[in-house]
């Protein structure tokens, strides 16, 4: 038996998430592999979708991605094998100790990257990619105007703004205390950063 978190009703997060054990998967259907489970991040969005239903009345399941070793592959797969480090995103279910997932959705993470990073590898870029593309499309920002991004502190955040200083968007981070915007403020030390905190305080 292995060990999941999971829901069967909509509703308050913390309220509404069970540990459940729950059957070994024991076999791996045609362009499949199965993986145990290292790591796995908690996005804003699983948790936004664990309070809601669609409109047939069903509990939406949360949309998980995380890094995992691939423990058996399926016949004809090609590119994976038994051990090897992969992430996973578009993976009902994450949150297990073991999952199985379709192959296609599956990416290999190289050595250098930890099991941590290696959880938000997919998902991450992805929004940062879609942020880009919004503030390029606005009338304000483009290539000319500032974006204020307003959750600086965070993974989506950080990565946000290396990606517009590499394609000279020019940003003002704002996180909620002196010593997160230090922080940003040593690692992007051109991107000036307000801290809610004080409201004078603009670095």
């Amino acid at each position: 038996m292995a060990l999941a978190a999971t829901y069967t009703r909509p509703g308050d997060p913390a309220e509404v998430i069970e540990v459940v054990e729950v059957d070994d998967p024991t076999e791996v259907s045609q362009g499949q592999v199965l993986i145990r489970v290292v790591a796995f991040p908690i996005h804003r969005g699983d948790l936004q979708a664990i309070a809601g239903v669609d409109p047939a009345g069903r509990v939406l399941r949360a949309v998980i991605e995380a890094t995992r070793v691939v423990e058996a592959v399926a016949p004809g797969v090609a590119g994976l094998q038994k051990g090897q480090r992969v992430s996973v995103f578009a993976q009902t279910g994450g949150w297990s100790q073991w999952a199985t997932a379709e192959a296609q959705f599956v990416v290999p993470v190289p050595d250098v990257v930890s099991d941590k990073v290696g959880a938000q590898m997919l998902v991450n870029p992805i929004t940062v990619l879609m942020l880009r593309r919004e503030a390029e499309k606005h009338f304000s920002t483009g290539y000319d105007g500032v974006v204020i991004n307003n959750a600086a502190g965070g993974s989506v955040g950080r990565l946000f703004t290396a990606v517009c200083q590499h394609h000279h968007i020019a940003t003002i981070s704002v996180v909620h205390s002196a010593k997160g915007a230090d922080r940003l403020q040593q690692r992007f030390p051109n991107v000036p950063v307000a801290s809610t905190d004080n409201d004078a305080r603009v670095l």
